[in-house]
């Protein structure tokens, strides 16, 4: 077994160990190393998370594959309208009503709950995204959306001046206040209650005269609350896939490293079978680990973060969240940096190569990381 000076001679001095290690390579301290660096990239991804508090919502958008779960599935809804997806005409994911030569459409969401939005409930706004169209652009003359907290009981808030301003085929984002403090809201009854809504409907109706081929998009349909939910417990009940997530994404990346290594240093003439190389940058990615350890201690330091729901994506982002989640993203960038330098000293001592081409070998050994990187930031990795 490796021991601990073994590892920390690469650290400190890796331009007297790389000789030795070239001449007899054994993977057993590089197996240790990722093994550390599996556990340590866990903690810093948990040490982040553990900072990061969001609004919660009502559809929770925990291990969801929509940003928009209620209007990106057509099964959960029923109409006198024609329901399809619309991919090319939304927010986050929109939801198309249609109806050929009528002048009303009917939609409702059942199951949604309940939702408690009373003024001590965990629900106190609802946002929505709504447009219409009609072909001669005449609004809807009664527009109503309806929250059913039984059978027969509901509230209700028109909407028919909100669609006349925003005109046809135009989104408007609507947050509304909920809730027996919101006076805007009329119920249908003393039977209606707050604390239990199950179903939303939205009512629109035309005038006879603008009978025609009408649609109604739903975008962007949320409760949110005041309180925020911590997403360290979020990924504490998933630890056994985050650990097989950063155990793969390591293998990956020490294979991917290896073959770099391997090609370029074979330019050169470098002898050495596939173990070597392995070990080689296996040792190297120490400093991987190292990098790692520090955004523990940065991510325990730093204060706490507040997420804002934001569905319609207007608001202005918190200095201190922008900050945060900048430094999540890119701080990876110097994951390589360490092990460049180390395997810069592995190539001119180990397999004693001139600095201007251990410095290529180091370089282009972990480029690969750098071009998976810019090729995520544009959407194609």
């Amino acid at each position: 077994m490796p021991s601990a000076s073994d590892i920390l001679k690469i650290i400190y001095a890796p331009q007297k160990a790389f000789k030795a290690i070239v001449q007899n390579p054994k993977l057993s301290a590089a197996i240790l190393i990722a093994i550390l660096s599996i556990l340590v990239a866990m903690g810093s991804q948990y040490a982040a998370y553990s900072k990061i508090n969001i609004q919660k919502t009502l559809p929770s958008l925990e291990s969801q594959s929509s940003p928009s779960p209620w209007t990106s599935n057509t099964t959960l809804w029923a109409s006198n309208a024609n329901i399809t997806n619309d991919t090319a005409n939304s927010i986050l994911a929109a939801m198309q009503f249609s109806i050929a030569n009528g002048t009303e459409i009917h939609a409702e969401l059942d199951g949604i709950g309940p939702a408690d939005c009373s003024d001590s409930g965990s629900y106190r706004n609802l946002t929505i995204a709504l447009q219409w169209t009609q072909p001669d652009e005449q609004p809807p003359e009664n527009a109503v959306l309806v929250l059913n907290s039984s059978s027969t009981s509901y509230f209700y808030h028109d909407l028919t001046s909100y669609f006349a301003q925003v005109g046809n085929g135009t989104w408007g984002n609507l947050t509304l206040s909920l809730g027996p403090s919101s006076p805007e809201w009329s119920s249908s009854d003393a039977g209606a209650s707050w604390i239990n809504i199950t179903s939303i409907v939205l009512e629109f109706q035309w005038g006879e005269s603008a009978r025609a081929d009408i649609s109604v998009f739903v975008d962007s349909l949320f409760f949110f609350s005041k309180d925020y939910q911590w997403l360290g417990s979020v990924l504490a009940g998933s630890l056994p896939i985050l650990a097989f997530n950063e155990a793969l994404s390591y293998v990956f990346y020490w294979i991917l490293f290896t073959l770099a290594v391997y090609f370029i240093t074979k330019i050169f003439h470098v002898q050495g079978g596939m173990k070597t190389f392995l070990t080689v940058v296996g040792l190297a990615l120490v400093g991987w680990l190292i990098v790692k350890a520090v955004f523990i201690i940065f991510y325990v330091a730093v204060p706490p973060v507040y997420e804002t729901f934001d569905p319609f994506r207007i608001a202005t982002a918190n200095a201190n969240t922008t900050l945060f989640l900048d430094f999540y993203v890119y701080s990876s960038l110097f994951l390589p940096v360490w092990p460049i330098i180390i395997t810069y000293f592995a190539a001119k001592n180990g397999f004693d190569l001139p600095p201007s081409k251990s410095l290529a070998v180091a370089i282009v050994g972990f480029l690969p990381y750098y071009v998976l990187f810019a090729l995520s930031a544009i959407g194609l990795g």
